[in-house]
């Protein structure tokens, strides 16, 4: 058999040939770069992150470990993609397979008479969103594993500041870190969610800004007036895959943080109030059939277990997490529960 030459079409199969080189560059193109230029951390040792490990400021019963491959996996929301007020949300359950219904969870938050929800749904995939709420410039975040929410200012030295996620946990908790302007990366210190300050590096301290994780329905009821964050229509499946329900009913952690002995179970939701004294309060499950003014939501599919204070006032600095994230960060750790704080 003889080989087919140009003039007998052969160019036909050349040009076939090349063409689909190309087409397989242009597909394998943007992950061959990602593997190349991806930001640091290799998902097993924690100096691989390149961030400023000195001056570690934790209890000896919080480690930090690695949670993700690498640093900024998790696609944080520099600024919400959309804003919507409430009746706008009620309009869109029916085109957008009801975005949030009365029964789902927020972080709501309220800063001089403007109020704004952000769903836990979408905080799923998002962690962190960027946002200024009546002038002020605020940084939500909510960590699914400790079922952590804390809101802070995010201004540092006076700027408003542009965080990330680390790709590290410190006591099963999140870390983030702030990203230069420049975009330069390496020698950041690490914040602790929980904390809300850094635990790594030169000594800083967020401010926190009082929130609440309530259902929908009991914060548009306090808040009629509340608008909502919406979602990345580009993350459309993600959302929808991004429900750890069946993790909250579990018994394994995520974290190598060894679950403590003493108090409730590694899972139970625990609110934290700071007093006067700067003591945390911690309240447990166990001690809910005594105490109305508490109030216990079990977690379940779209649900994280949590801890409301309904007669808490508005302004109060509450601080949700899981019971192995609070010992394992040195908070509450008496064994027994004060019920009446």
């Amino acid at each position: 058999m003889s080989m087919i030459g140009l003039r007998d079409g052969g160019w036909v199969l050349i040009g076939a040939g090349m063409l689909f080189i190309a087409i397989i560059i242009w597909a394998t193109a943007p992950a061959v770069l990602r593997m190349v230029e991806r930001p640091p951390g290799d998902g097993k040792d924690i100096a691989s992150y390149a961030f400023d490990l000195s001056n570690a400021r934790l209890p000896a019963s919080a480690i930090i470990e690695p949670a993700m491959l690498h640093r900024d996996m998790v696609p944080v929301l520099d600024a919400p993609v959309e804003i919507l007020d409430a009746s706008t949300v009620v309009d869109l359950s029916e085109t957008r397979g009801k975005y949030l219904v009365d029964g789902d969870t927020v972080i709501g938050v309220s800063i001089d008479g403007e109020s704004r929800a952000y769903p836990i749904s979408m905080l799923n995939v998002h962690e962190m969103v960027h946002d200024d709420i009546a002038g002020t410039p605020v940084l939500v975040t909510w960590h699914w594993p400790s079922a952590s929410p804390r809101v802070f200012n995010r201004t540092i030295a006076g700027t408003p500041t542009v965080f990330g996620v680390s790709g590290l946990m410190a006591g099963g908790n999140l870390t983030f870190y702030p990203r230069r302007p420049n975009g330069e990366v390496g020698g950041e210190p690490l914040y602790s969610q929980l904390l809300g300050r850094t635990i790594t590096g030169p000594a800083h301290t967020l401010t926190p800004i009082p929130s609440a994780l309530t259902s929908w329905q009991a914060w548009r009821k306090r808040h009629p007036e509340t608008t909502v964050a919406g979602r990345d229509a580009a993350l459309k499946k993600r959302y929808k895959h991004a429900d750890p329900g069946a993790y909250y009913i579990s018994g394994g952690l995520i974290s190598q943080t060894t679950p403590p002995d003493e108090g409730p179970p590694p899972k139970a939701p625990v609110l934290l109030l700071d007093g006067a004294d700067a003591r945390p309060v911690w309240v447990t499950e166990d001690g809910f059939s005594t105490a109305g003014d508490w109030k216990h939501v079990p977690g379940g599919k779209g649900t994280p277990p949590r801890i409301e204070c309904p007669a808490c006032p508005p302004q109060t600095d509450l601080r949700h997490a899981l019971w192995h994230a609070v010992h394992a960060l040195g908070l509450g750790s008496d064994p027994a529960p004060t019920m009446n704080p």
